[in-house]
């Protein structure tokens, strides 16, 4: 694709040219890069710069460990607030809390080893609180 100025490229792009000088301070690419003085100016091609866009402010794939954090504190709280209409789960279904809380650090067990291909190493915090009702 033939390089445009500023201009043109921001108003392919729905953005100012402001944003667009922004964007190229910050390592995005230009076609050719600018000079001082009027006319002289970047030229950028539009759909390098979408792209470029795209990759910077796509949302982060979550980590393992953000993962497992994720799910290890959904499942305290289904055993200590709710469980979709205001009572902890393990009530709705008539189960003490040591049985509640031993069957949710077997969920979490089952899951960590299902994302992960191993046994958990070290239980999060959540999960440990669950292990500790379970077992007194």
């Amino acid at each position: 694709m033939t390089p445009v100025p500023l201009a043109a490229a921001a108003r392919a792009l729905h953005v100012s040219p402001q944003t667009l000088r922004r964007w190229l301070r910050e390592g995005a690419p230009a076609a050719v890069p600018g000079a001082v003085g009027r006319g002289h100016g970047a030229r950028v091609v539009a759909a390098d710069l979408e792209r470029w866009r795209r990759a910077r402010f796509a949302p982060a794939e979550p980590t393992m460990d953000a993962t497992l954090d994720h799910i290890a504190t959904a499942l305290h709280d289904v055993f200590a607030r709710d469980a979709g209409r205001g009572f902890p789960a393990h009530r709705e279904l008539e189960l003490r809390d040591r049985q509640g809380a031993a069957f949710l650090v077997v969920v979490y067990h089952r899951l960590h080893r299902e994302l992960t291909g191993c046994d958990a190493d070290k239980l999060p915090p959540q999960i440990e609180h669950l292990w500790t009702i379970s077992v007194t």
